[in-house]
């Protein structure tokens, strides 16, 4: 089911060639390497998931390179750490990046901002470029995918991008991160924020997680109004926007 519904999205008008291109082929390998000759799924799914993360990755999670130098310069350009965004040159342990997705998904539903971001290969003191060694694509969590892990590790499951580029000739990630909408995100069942650019669970800062709640609960009333008078004909037509990164 979730090839099917892979290819569909790919098979929409509007992207690249080369990279429509590259995800058909991805899909064909999946096919040969996930099913046997009885055209069954195997006993071990990680694989398959594995797979389905690069490819999800390459189809959604591609930046144009002009996009990325944009997003990146205005990210280094902060005055200073925000709430909803952390500098990081190398470090990139897995339960470090998934206590990172439920503070800063926090913080950017409670301060209003559409997007948080974790950025690899910047110092956190000065925001020099100073390059990484992290390449997401490439991490794992024991035998999984990194990607997939912090998919299944993270609730609500987020829509997470790793974009990587280049800048000044060094390497450099940036993790883009939906803020919290409906509820508080949690990692491993416990749900972070920050406080100036230190990462606190929520439940040690019971003012802060009640205003979160209340800006979640107003949000989600506000969406539900929205699409009272939408006919279910019209909800097919309705695009996805991707909102403006705001500093």
């Amino acid at each position: 089911m979730a090839i099917q519904l892979l290819e569909q999205e790919v098979a929409q008008p509007g992207g690249e060639a080369t990279t429509r291109s590259w995800s058909w082929t991805k899909i064909s390998a999946i096919r040969a390497e996930s099913v046997d000759n009885h055209g069954t799924i195997p006993p071990d799914p990680s694989t398959l998931a594995n797979w389905f993360w690069e490819v999800l990755h390459e189809v959604a999670g591609t930046m144009d390179p002009q996009s990325f130098e944009l997003l990146f310069q205005r990210l280094i350009a902060l005055p200073q750490e925000t709430e909803w965004v952390e500098y990081k040159e190398n470090q990139a342990d897995p339960m470090e990046i998934g206590r990172y997705i439920s503070g800063l998904a926090n913080a950017a539903a409670l301060h209003g901002q559409p997007a948080a971001y974790l950025v690899w290969g910047v110092q956190d003191a000065t925001h020099a470029v100073v390059g990484t060694h992290f390449r997401p694509r490439a991490a794992k969590k024991g035998n999984e995918n990194l990607e997939a892990w912090l998919a299944r590790m993270v609730e609500p499951r987020p829509h997470l991008l790793f974009h990587e580029g280049g800048a000044g000739g060094q390497a450099v990630v940036v993790l883009e991160i939906p803020p919290a909408s409906q509820m508080p995100v949690a990692f491993e069942r416990e749900r972070h924020i920050r406080v100036g650019t230190y990462l606190k669970p929520l439940r040690d800062y019971p003012e802060k997680e009640r205003r979160l709640w209340e800006l979640l609960k107003a949000t989600s009333f506000e969406e539900g109004i929205s699409l009272e008078d939408v006919d279910s004909n019209d909800l097919l037509n309705v695009g996805v926007q991707v909102p403006p990164f705001r500093p």
